[in-house]
């Protein structure tokens, strides 16, 4: 019987016939954590969702399906605001630069 690899996993909600679980979303991972044991899991180690970066899992991070690290959340931030200040500025907003900064 083969060992389960270690690395810090990156945890994305999902629903399952338990119920909305996290999970892995790494290929080569099936690793979930039960809703009743949910709890454990702030304090850990998790790969960002979009960067690729590590960072301790936190209780406000889980509020999102799909977490992601400090760095992401300051630039969604600051995206945000970036948007929000040229809609203010102009009565026209560009669809396709909306869009860039969603993404």
């Amino acid at each position: 019987m083969s060992r389960a690899r270690r690395h810090p996993h990156r945890y994305r909600k999902t629903t399952t016939s338990f119920g909305r679980v996290w999970t892995c979303a790494l290929p080569d991972c099936n690793h979930y954590q039960p809703r009743h044991m949910e709890t454990l899991l702030p304090g850990k180690q998790a790969t960002c969702n979009e960067c690729d970066n590590i960072y301790i899992l936190t209780h406000e991070k889980m509020l999102s399906d799909e977490p992601i690290c400090d760095e992401c959340e300051t630039l969604h931030e600051m995206r945000r605001r970036a948007l929000q200040e040229k809609a203010n500025s102009s009565n026209e907003v560009d669809l396709d630069e909306v869009m860039k900064g969603i993404r």
